[in-house]
């Protein structure tokens, strides 16, 4: 089950240890950098792109789940996580994962990865635009519903953990950098385990899944990269707590612009 895997090990292990410090970095999960992993590494395995990039999607958000209590738990220790938005956040993201997981599930199809392109970027360029006003926060239950039902079925089809959507609206409720990177992280979490479960209740593998898969989950890689980004998690919150506000900003933008070049370039060659 593993033998397939061999020659990709080097780049496994890298993409574990990078998702591990982004998620504690950024609050993102680190699904940027392992759904093209994933995808990669699958298409190589000859399995079409639509399948590919459906199980890409499912295995990342699986791989998140350890990745994001990891680093969750760090930003907790730090006082980052600001706990009045899980208790109001849950149930719609627990609606959107619902209705993003069935869309992958049953409908696969390249556009998705045209759509998780296109997703990075427009995050990239909400980042960059002027912020004249700050809302200090959502006013009624309703729009935190709707926000985190939007979060949460926006994420999992780009099989991220909802930082990079998270990240940008509780920036607009008033929350510091560092608290919407700690609260997006333990809602990651959420979305992940969410979703993990739903595909694992509810889907089937594709006819020329590798070895291994459990409906869209593909159990090897999940069992190589969990390990090394959860360890690698508390390292990304350590150089968040040290970087400025500012600059923290600035690397999040690039590195969701050259994420999505990429996957964008796959999603078209």
């Amino acid at each position: 089950m593993f033998i397939e895997l061999i020659p990709f090990l080097p780049a496994l292990i890298l993409a574990g240890a990078t998702a591990g410090i982004l998620a504690g970095l950024f609050g993102i999960g680190g699904g940027v950098v392992l759904v093209p992993t994933l995808f990669t590494l699958l298409t190589t395995q000859n399995l079409p792109k639509p399948d590919a990039m459906a199980m890409a999607l499912a295995t990342s958000l699986a791989c998140i789940v350890p990745t994001a209590a990891s680093s969750s738990f760090s930003h907790f220790k730090k006082n980052h996580v600001v706990t009045r938005i899980l208790m109001l956040w849950w149930p719609g993201i627990l609606i959107g994962t619902l209705l993003g997981s069935q869309i992958i599930n049953h409908w696969r199809s390249p556009y998705l990865m045209l759509y998780f392109a296109a997703f990075l970027i427009l995050v990239a360029l909400n980042q960059l635009r002027p912020k004249i006003a700050v809302q200090r926060a959502l006013p009624t239950w309703p729009w935190h519903f709707l926000a985190a039902s939007a979060q949460g079925f926006l994420s999992v089809l780009a099989g991220v953990g909802g930082g990079t959507l998270g990240v940008p609206i509780l920036l607009a409720m008033g929350l510091s950098i560092h608290q919407a990177i700690g609260t997006s992280a333990a809602l990651g979490l959420l979305i992940a385990l969410f979703t993990s479960v739903i595909m694992l209740i509810s889907s089937h593998a594709p006819q020329l899944a590798p070895v291994g898969s459990l409906g869209l989950i593909y159990i090897p890689a999940l069992l190589i990269i969990t390990p090394i980004s959860s360890l690698m998690a508390p390292v990304g919150v350590m150089i968040n707590k040290r970087l400025a506000e500012a600059w923290l900003l600035r690397l999040f933008t690039l590195f969701l612009l050259l994420i999505a070049g990429r996957m964008g370039y796959l999603a078209l060659e």
